[in-house]
């Protein structure tokens, strides 16, 4: 049986697309944006909702962009969520899982607060915490909704590049690293300089 078209309308708090099945139930869609006509693949059905991925983008909202990051789309990495949306309707976005949240939780009655952004959208993170997996072939991160899953590093978009430069060089001597090793954090202090902790 073939899926039906479907229109995301929205996005919900963390970043799924939202879209309506024709029973009425809401349909939650990682990677989605507002306005995507898409074809879905059902992963999970729930008596009120469902999950599915992107099967078929058949067109794409007006914000969606192409992620800056291959491994977002080649590794479906789970560090970033937004990434295939223009970073005004990112801001956007986060500005109204702010206000959702501060009405539905904790019961204010406000509207949306104003999100100033960040002086750059990339190259900020000034500490990276990467997996270790198969004895060290596999360092790096893990693909979205699959968190004992890691796929091998190789930069990181929002990561500043003094940190991604030392990961490259220690990842060119990776077979040196101690055995058993679970992950690998760099850090960037105050000061500019950089630290790497190996822990077992």
């Amino acid at each position: 049986m073939t899926a039906r078209p479907l229109e995301i309308l929205r996005l919900a708090a963390g970043g799924d697309g939202v879209g309506r099945l024709e029973d009425g139930r809401m349909v939650f869609v990682p990677r989605t944006a507002p306005g995507d006509l898409m074809t879905p693949a059902m992963l999970r059905t729930h008596r009120r909702f469902a999950r599915a991925r992107l099967g078929e983008l058949l067109q794409p909202g007006p914000d969606r962009v192409e992620p800056r990051c291959p491994h977002y789309t080649r590794d479906s990495c789970g560090g970033c969520q937004l990434q295939h949306l223009s970073l005004p309707a990112q801001l956007e976005a986060r500005r109204g899982f702010v206000g959702d949240a501060l009405r539905r939780l904790a019961r204010f009655d406000v509207a949306d607060p104003v999100i100033e952004p960040a002086p750059e959208a990339f190259d900020y993170r000034t500490r990276i915490t990467l997996a270790v997996a198969s004895g060290g072939r596999r360092i790096g991160l893990h693909p979205l909704e699959r968190p004992d899953d890691v796929f091998d590093l190789r930069w990181c978009h929002i990561t500043v590049p003094s940190l991604m430069r030392l990961w490259q060089l220690v990842s060119a001597q990776r077979r040196l690293l101690p055995k058993g090793l679970e992950q690998l954090v760099f850090r960037l202090d105050r000061q500019g300089g950089r630290h790497l902790v190996a822990s077992t």
